[in-house]
């Protein structure tokens, strides 16, 4: 099971582990819930996946 785990954590691009990673630390810091970091996460990755798509978009109008 855990290199399913390990699979998935390298198909994540290293930007969004860096993310993940800072949101984490942060909410040590603040002492959010599990379920809060989760959704950060979750909404993150959305964005993300917008920008990657905006980015391509904007490189074939070049």
């Amino acid at each position: 099971m855990r290199n399913s785990a390990e699979q998935q954590e390298n198909e994540i691009p290293i930007e969004l582990l860096s993310l993940y990673q800072r949101i984490e630390t942060n909410a040590q810091y603040y002492g959010m819930s599990a379920s809060d970091i989760d959704q950060i996460k979750k909404e993150c990755k959305i964005a993300f996946q917008h920008k990657r798509i905006f980015d391509k978009v904007s490189q074939k109008k070049k």
